[in-house]
């Protein structure tokens, strides 16, 4: 996946033909440009595994340089797969596209230049129904809890992750207490006066503006929130052995991955989060398919009773092993991770 950082705004795709299969990959937009260096690296993979049958010579690769969109080329590229692998054709078959008229849009869309029926629904009352469905989905979901297979498995897809997993060992480290703090304002005196050595999680740098100006991004690439949470992920993946804590809009992603990669034990800040409204799901930690997921619910049952939850508020509403609606003190937390 490429780092938001260095998204680009172009959309320039490459199509490849292969003798028993096809495939396209876009530039700028999650895929590796499809450029000669692949025939080094993509092309020989595939052609191994159809060895494994004897038919390593039926891997070949077709490229068209365009833009997105099924062309002319590409179609007649099509054509003379089809007409190889189906008709038994010569290898060196050309299938040129035939001279044709184009259907009309009358023709081809149901209510172009046609009223729309009086019982149809308006795009806000679609929202909402559609809103509704997936709010009565969760709540039969969640009814016997929020760890259900569906809601754990669909947070881990939303989050960029696929099958559960955890980070190895979680006791401590004799003589070496590792803290990983995210955070730009943690007071942690009160922590290394406890013994803890500070560690602070480095960010992935997130390029706003440029990922603003491609279309679609976050259908193949992180958001700014969800390589927050790539990030802690790591960060507990290289010290499994130590504690967390986490506050402001890196609290929230630290719950989240908490929900990835339990730690030995973490105490998170999420800032008087409200779960019930979706400006703050967007402006703090906007990650698309979260709230279908059961959002914190989730991710609080799938990290175990070893998280403290502080500063909740009235509005974060989850239930957990320990949430507190107020704020906890410097000293507080230390006392928490030495447990």
């Amino acid at each position: 996946m490429r780092e938001p950082s260095r998204a680009s705004p172009r959309h320039h795709q490459r199509r490849d033909r292969c003798d028993d299969c096809a495939e396209a990959a876009a530039d700028g937009v999650g895929h590796r440009r499809l450029d000669e260096r692949d025939a080094g690296t993509r092309i020989p993979p595939v052609r191994a595994i159809y060895a494994l049958f004897d038919a390593e010579a039926n891997v070949h690769a077709v490229r068209v340089d365009a833009p997105h969109n099924y062309n002319k080329q590409s179609r007649e590229a099509m054509y003379a797969w089809m007409a190889r692998w189906l008709q038994h054709a010569a290898a060196d078959v050309k299938r040129p596209e035939r001279s044709f008229t184009a259907d009309s849009l009358a023709d081809l869309l149901v209510f172009y230049g046609r009223p729309l029926p009086e019982h149809a629904r308006t795009a806000a009352e679609l929202t909402e129904q559609w809103i509704a469905a997936a709010q009565s989905q969760l709540a039969e979901r969640s009814a016997n809890g929020s760890s259900h297979p569906d809601l754990t498995a669909a947070l881990r897809h939303a989050l960029g992750f696929g099958e559960a997993r955890t980070a190895g060992t979680t006791s401590a480290v004799p003589g070496r207490r590792i803290v990983l703090v995210a955070s730009d304002h943690a007071d942690v005196r009160a922590l290394r006066a406890a013994g803890f050595v500070i560690q602070p999680i480095a960010f992935t740098p997130f390029d706003e503006a440029q990922a603003a100006k491609v279309r679609h991004f976050e259908t193949y690439n992180r958001t700014a929130a969800s390589q927050r949470v790539a990030d802690i992920v790591a960060a507990l993946d290289a010290s499994p052995s130590a504690v967390l804590v986490a506050d402001g809009d890196a609290g929230l992603a630290a719950l989240l991955a908490l929900a990835i990669v339990p730690g030995r034990r973490a105490v998170i800040d999420v800032g008087r989060f409200d779960r019930a409204d979706d400006t703050q799901f967007v402006e703090r930690v906007y990650i698309p398919g979260l709230r279908r997921a059961g959002d914190f619910a989730t991710a609080i049952a799938m990290a175990g009773d070893h998280v403290t939850v502080h500063n909740a508020g009235d509005r974060f509403a989850v239930s957990g092993p320990r949430v507190e609606r107020e704020q906890l003190s410097s000293a507080s937390i230390a006392s928490l991770l030495q447990r």
